[in-house]
This record gives structure tokens, C-alpha cells and sequence, in this order.
């Protein structure tokens, strides 16, 4: 069981598939930044194999490096890179340039075109585009842009 105190996004799994799926363990929490460590392990735990589903869309020119989970309806983008371990849940569409490493994107999330995501733990229904998200959490339905110079 985990213990924490307000640790607001991620008071409970409740709202956290894949950490709910996976967690086996019993961590104490006492700093919110402490919860990338604990995400890093269930991660490094739980995918130990690349796993994609028959019903993802990978372009050819997509590179995935293995250890991957990619589950069905998920769409990986031309020159979009995947470096494991990682998790991409339900119907997410990574865009075309795209480097995810290293994290967790739950179900109807896009990472959009040229978006680099890096040790971090993305929440349902999420939308980044032309950004850096790196050592983060970010919760449901989070928008993320960059505008460039």
C-alpha cells in the first residue's frame, strides 16, 4: 500500500490505469517529486517485453526500441521514436517526430508533432504539441503547446 500525504495529482490509482494494472509493492511516500521514482520501477518492472497490438498502426519508418507495451488503436507516426521501457495505452496517437522514453501515455492522449517526453508519467486524454516534458506528472486532460520563435 502506498502511503502519502496530499500528493495531488496522484492521491490513489484510482485514476492511474497502468500504475493500477502494474503496481505490486508497497512504497512510502512523503515528497510529491517521489512519485517519478516510484512510476521508474513500475515501470522498469512491468515492462520487461515489447508488446504491441495487432490492431496499432506503427509507420514503417517508426523505430521502437525495445522494451515497448503499444496497446490497440494506438497510431505511432512516421519518424516518431519509442524508447522502452515504455507504455502507450488506448487509441494514442504519437505524431510524426516525435521521442517518447522512458514513460507511461494512458488511453486518448495525442503527443503531438516534434514532442519529446522523457521519464514521465502522461494522464488520460492529454494533448501536447511542440514541447519538452521530461521528469513530469501530468494528470487527465492536460494541454501542453509550444509556439515556436
Amino acid at each position: 500500500m502506498i502511503h502519502s500525504l496530499d500528493l495531488w495529482p496522484l492521491e490513489n490509482f484510482d485514476s492511474c490505469p497502468f500504475i493500477k494494472k502494474f503496481y505490486s509493492g508497497n512504497f512510502e511516500i512523503k515528497y510529491p517529486w517521489e512519485w517519478l521514482k516510484i512510476i521508474d520501477k513500475i515501470i522498469s518492472a512491468s515492462v520487461t517485453t515489447t508488446s504491441i497490438s495487432p490492431k496499432a498502426h506503427i509507420a514503417k519508418t517508426a523505430i521502437i526500441v525495445d522494451p515497448v507495451i503499444i496497446e490497440s488503436e494506438a497510431v505511432i507516426s512516421d519518424y516518431a521514436k519509442i524508447v522502452g521501457p515504455s507504455y502507450i495505452g488506448k487509441k494514442v496517437t504519437v505524431g510524426n517526430f516525435s521521442l517518447i522514453r522512458n514513460s507511461v501515455v494512458e488511453k486518448n492522449s495525442v503527443i503531438g508533432y516534434s514532442v519529446d517526453v522523457a521519464r514521465s508519467y502522461i494522464g488520460q486524454s492529454c494533448w501536447l504539441s511542440r514541447s519538452h516534458v521530461a521528469d513530469s506528472i501530468l494528470h487527465d486532460h492536460v494541454n501542453i503547446g509550444g509556439v515556436a520563435c
